[in-house]
């Protein structure tokens, strides 16, 4: 047994603690008193069972939930947690524009035909202006695009929207030459003729065009219209010079090709309207019997000593060049017999009976040669400038 005071072993039946010297037949007595507890076998305890995990995964998703949900609701309203402030307005997404086709490809003198497209299909454009970054390269109008030249550029497409926006759309549209190339030839390449004569122009394309190409629009023009004008391709001469005459053809597909032909106006080696085929009516203010005509003509040499100046209209219109001034006061029968007295002065006779007694009536006049037996060489260049301007002035009236 232990001693009950130091706990140390101790024989069994000592009456006093040999260690501590406390006495043991007391110990025992108190210890034979005390009723020893009634000993129960232990009861195991039951172990208190949490929740099971799946319940808890259940409740901790549904929570989550819970708080993205809440967190969406605050974010779409713009509104600061705890706030009375009114939800803001969700706006609605940007229309945008878009053209079609892009980036196109066009050739010189062709078009093409692009569109717009909005990416709200149920909103329609008030208006579409375009726009093209070079109209040297390509023109644009209503959608559709002309190619001019060889080049580059960007097409812009501005959209007016009924909500009183506008937005704009670009493409690229690139230009290249055609796959034909035409050339213009005119006939005849040179031409020559006389004051108040006409002649008539063609033209030929080359290669020939194919059946969808055809001209569409014929432009002539003359750079000097005072010595010859051209209408339809019909050229007339107005005067001694030269011009140039030029003709555009503007085909279908766009192209516009043009070509150039020099132009000779000279003089008419007789009279471009003849005594005989002038109908003036006005009688000369002499008349006498027409000589007979010589069966040997001999030119009359004319002499400024025969006859005054007086029995001239015009008295130096062999010698120097009458001027406007002086032509436009006189009559239709004077300018008549003024152009006439020129021929007069070398002889020519006359069909016409009356210009003929006008001329029989003058004291330098001696007419010796027939009309069709008259050389117009005779005439010097002063002449045929002064017979020229007469009947420029003449065409005037009419």
């Amino acid at each position: 047994m232990n001693c009950k005071e130091c706990g140390r072993q101790i024989p069994d039946g000592a009456l006093f603690c040999k260690y501590c010297g406390a006495q043991v037949e007391k110990q025992a007595a108190e210890t034979e008193d005390v009723a020893a507890p009634i000993q129960h076998p232990r009861r195991r305890a039951k172990k208190k069972r949490g929740p099971k995990p799946a319940a808890i995964l259940a409740v901790v998703l549904i929570l989550a939930a819970g708080v993205a949900a809440g967190v969406l609701i605050w974010k779409n309203s713009g509104q600061t947690p705890g706030s009375d402030a009114p939800p803001a307005e969700v706006q609605a997404p940007a229309v945008t524009a878009s053209i079609s086709p892009r980036n196109s490809q066009v050739e010189v003198g062709s078009s093409l035909v692009l569109s717009t497209k909005l990416s709200d299909t149920a909103q329609t454009p008030k208006s579409v202006t375009w726009q093209s970054s070079d109209t040297t390269i390509a023109t644009v109008s209503d959608g559709i695009v002309r190619g001019v030249a060889p080049g580059q550029v960007q097409i812009t497409a501005k959209l007016a929207l009924e909500s009183g926006k506008s937005i704009e759309a670009e493409t690229t549209v690139r230009v290249v030459s055609p796959s034909v190339v035409y050339t213009l030839s005119v006939t005849p390449a040179d031409v020559s003729l006389h004051v108040g004569d006409a002649t008539r122009l063609e033209t030929q394309l080359d290669p020939a065009p194919e059946a969808d190409v055809t001209a569409e629009r014929t432009d002539w023009t003359s750079d000097n219209t005072a010595v010859a004008t051209i209408a339809d391709g019909r050229i007339t001469g107005v005067a001694v010079g030269t011009a140039k005459i030029t003709v555009t053809l503007t085909l279908s597909n766009g192209q516009a090709v043009t070509a150039s032909v020099p132009v000779t106006v000279t003089q008419q080696p007789a009279p471009a309207q003849t005594p005989e085929n002038n109908t003036q009516t006005q009688q000369p203010a002499q008349q006498q019997p027409a000589q007979q005509q010589s069966q040997t003509p001999t030119p009359a040499q004319p002499s400024q000593s025969q006859g005054t100046s007086t029995d001239y209209i015009l008295p130096t219109s062999n010698t120097a060049l009458v001027s406007y001034d002086t032509l436009r006061p006189l009559s239709d029968w004077q300018l008549r017999l003024a152009r006439n007295e020129i021929y007069a002065r070398h002889g020519r006779r006359f069909n016409d009976a009356q210009l003929q007694a006008y001329f029989d009536g003058k004291s330098w006049y001696h007419g010796t040669i027939a009309p069709d037996a008259f050389d117009a060489s005779v005439l010097n260049d002063t002449e045929l400038a002064n017979i020229a301007r007469i009947q420029e002035v003449e065409a005037q009236r009419k």
